[in-house]
Parts: structure tokens; sequence; C-alpha cells
């Protein structure tokens, strides 16, 4: 299997400073001492007034990132001694991803856990994640949004108001439909597949270019065009695909790994500013530990859902990655010009 299951805590994260006209970036300990002086103390005085705060989501529960969502509200409370109190939203009760990227955007929303391949309706440079695969392991994975490329990417995102606390981790996605199995890139064409896509250009062009129709649409549409027929497949991890209930309809899940759901954990730049430094500072040390913890919960996450498929009576077989590997190479090249100076990066990460 080209992806190996590593989940090891980080050992530094990097962090973007709030400077959006500087565009300045940090790491996890610079940044604190930039917001507060470097201060983990929880003084009650240091803090302002409770409030409480949302973040929005697109995935259902029991996501793993949902896990990690509460987990990060119930160790922000904890920082604070209980100046902030979060509400998690799971599910798209807040809107589409669209919606909840316009809401923290504006400040009306203090936290999303947003996609890669939303984020690319604001800069196409962001979508350098979602060229296909183009990582082999966690371990290479991890390396690279931690550090060179996944600071430039922050520095993109603080010109939109976003401002990236790390990215969280969706594991591999693959393709999961209502037909049969998916050995090779030839099977996409013999069951003539629409499937659907994140609305990104990469994914667009990659699944055309494997023989497959894509239909970009929002999560929260799948499982009604599923059942309608609209779609006969769909592609994303296998947490993803239990617990939307897609399981139910497209019961043969092929291990492609065309990709990995990179994830961004953001919060609203405008409404980080109006926070004292004290509590800047807990925000970003929160969001550090939470960015560890969910990598690790990724894991057990997706075995758990692995089982309660297959239990289900869902088919799961292995595909042949090599030959979609092959298959999708020329999509790096076609592409390539719209990333700037993060297509360089992204090689240097990967050689």
């Amino acid at each position: 299997m080209i992806w190996q299951s590593e989940s090891k805590s980080l050992s530094r994260r990097k962090f973007i400073h709030l400077a959006v006209a500087t565009g300045a970036t940090l790491s996890a300990s610079s940044l604190l001492e930039a917001c507060g002086g470097g201060s983990t103390s929880t003084d009650k005085t240091a803090f302002g007034p409770a409030a409480t705060v949302h973040i929005g989501d697109t995935v259902a529960e029991p996501n793993p990132e949902i896990t990690a969502e509460r987990w990060f509200g119930k160790r922000l409370n904890e920082l604070t001694n209980g100046e902030y109190t979060l509400v998690v939203h799971p599910n798209s009760t807040l809107g589409s991803a669209t919606a909840m990227g316009d809401q923290v955007r504006a400040g009306t929303l203090q936290f999303v856990k947003s996609s890669s391949g939303n984020v690319t309706a604001y800069d196409k440079r962001l979508g350098i994640w979602n060229l296909p695969y183009a990582f082999t392991s966690d371990k290479q994975t991890f390396a690279a949004e931690d550090g060179k490329l996944g600071k430039a990417y922050g520095d993109i995102l603080a010109g939109y108001d976003l401002m990236f606390l790390g990215m969280m981790d969706g594991g591999t996605r693959n393709i999961y439909n209502t037909k049969g199995a998916i050995k090779s890139p030839a099977d996409l064409k013999a069951l003539n597949l629409r499937i659907r896509t994140i609305t990104d250009p990469i994914y667009i062009a990659t699944f055309t270019q494997l023989g497959a129709k894509p239909v970009p649409m929002d999560p929260s549409q799948i499982f009604g065009a599923l059942q309608q027929g609209v779609i006969d497949a769909a592609e994303n991890n296998v947490p993803f695909y239990v617990a939307q209930h897609h399981n139910e309809i497209a019961k043969y899940f092929s291990w492609t790994k065309h990709s990995r759901s990179y994830d961004p954990f953001l919060v609203s730049a405008k409404w980080f500013n109006d926070q004292n430094k004290k509590s800047q500072d807990a925000i970003v040390q929160a969001a550090h530990e939470t960015i560890t913890r969910e990598r690790s919960l990724w894991v057990t996450g997706e075995k758990t859902a692995i089982k309660e498929a297959t239990d289900s009576g869902d088919k799961f077989n292995d595909a042949d990655v090599k030959a979609f590997q092959s298959a999708a190479e020329p999509v790096w090249e076609q592409n390539k010009a719209n990333f700037g100076n993060l297509y360089a990066l992204l090689q240097q990460s990967i050689s």
C-alpha cells in the first residue's frame, strides 16, 4: 500500500501571525510570544468576559474531526479558565462550506474546519494539496503541512482574513460507488461512473483524466444524489463514507488513495484580532494541541469505520494504485503554473 499509517505527535507546529498586512509567519512558540509574551498562565484576570463561540463543519458525527473539535473546545475552556465555551455545529447545520467560509471571513463565525477544495475559491494557489498522489506516507504529508509549504499556504489564507491554525488530517480519499469494484482506471470508464467531487478544478481535472464524469457538489447533497441516481459514485475517506450514511447506498469501496483530505482549521482573523493577547495565546495553544491529537484520533476512527462498514456488508477492494498514479500524472503538468511558488515548495517536500 502506498500510504503508511503513522500518527506521531508533532514536534513543532507552524502558525500564521495575524499581521495580515505583512503576511508574516511564526512557529507556535513564536506566535505565542508575539500575541502575549509567550505566557501560558491561566490568570483569570487576564482574560475577557465569558463568551460562547462557534465552529462549523460539513461532516457528521462520529467523524474523528468532530471529536477533535469538541476536545479543542474543552481545552480552550481550560486554558482560559472558562472564558470561552465552544459550540460545535457538524453536518452543515450552519450552511454550506462556502457559506461558513464567508461567515468566518466576515467575523460572524469564529471557527471553521474547511477543506483544501473549498478554499481554492479564494485563490487557485491553495489547490496545491489537491494534486493527485502528492504524498506517499503520513510522515511525508505531516512534514509538508508543518513545514515551508504549510507556512506559505497560511500566508495566502491570511490575505483573505483567515488565520490558519493547522491542518486536520482526513486520511486517504478513495472511490465508493453503487455499481461494482474499481481496480484500475479502465473500470471507471467501463462502469461509466458519474462521480461527485469537491468543487475544485484539480479534482475535476483528475477524474476527467481518469475517465470518469465528475459532478461537483456540496457534501450535504451527496446522499440524496446517490439515492436518486444523479450520481453513481463519490470519493472520500471511510469515516465520511460511514458517518454520512453513503455506505447504505454505495456498497463498493475501492482503495484508490488518489488524494488525501487536507482540512484547514481556520479562525476568523477579524474576530481573533479583537481578542486580548492572553486569549490569543490560549487559542493558538489549544489549536496546536488539537492538531496533534486529531492525527491520532483519525487512525482509531478509520479502523472503527472500516469495521462498521464491513459488518454492514459493504465490500472493500484494493486498487492498482500505481496504475491510477500513472494515469493521473498529466494533471500535474497541466496545472503546475497555477500554484506559484507553492509548486516548488511541494517539489521540495517530496524530493
